[in-house]
């Protein structure tokens, strides 16, 4: 299982992984040109191997106006919706009185090595030119909606 540490910055982010494997299901992407300039953000959900056991982890980062909103396995926030189809993912996330729903449409990517078992034995497709689109709400109350394009995205199932 590979180990991720992120670094966000005002305009991207700086990736470190650690381990000798991906996780063998995952979704991960990555936006910031949305209109607002002072705007990203990053979701990495999968599944986690811990001893005997697997369970569906994630985290999120939506940065707005200097302003961290962080969703996680390890905050209690939950996953309410999770859907895969062939053109689209769709993530609605929440913590406490705050949501967080995201649509990314799926662009052709390009097949990069990954590693499996210390090894780049495996495949995966990474695309950088899928569209995003998000709404953050503080109850009913809109925060921020916007679209960006020139997302990445990896989708492992």
């Amino acid at each position: 299982m590979m180990m991720h540490s992120l670094l966000i910055m005002e305009y991207g982010y700086i990736e470190k992984d650690w381990g000798i494997s991906f996780p063998k299901s995952y979704l991960w992407c990555q936006a910031n040109n949305f209109q607002n300039d002072n705007c990203s953000m990053f979701l990495s959900i999968a599944d986690i191997p811990l001893k005997r056991f697997n369970f569906k982890g994630f985290i999120c980062d939506f940065f707005l106006d200097d302003k961290e909103y962080r969703f996680a396995t390890y905050n209690n926030s939950k996953i309410k919706e999770y859907k895969l189809t062939e053109d689209t993912v769709t993530v609605s996330i929440k913590k406490r009185n705050y949501s967080l729903n995201i649509t990314c449409s799926k662009a052709d990517g390009c097949s990069l090595s990954s590693p499996v078992k210390g090894n780049m034995a495996g495949n995966i497709v990474e695309t950088l030119n899928s569209t995003m689109n998000v709404a953050l709400k503080k109850g009913s109350n809109m925060l921020y909606s916007g679209t960006s394009p020139n997302t990445g995205l990896e989708i492992v199932q």
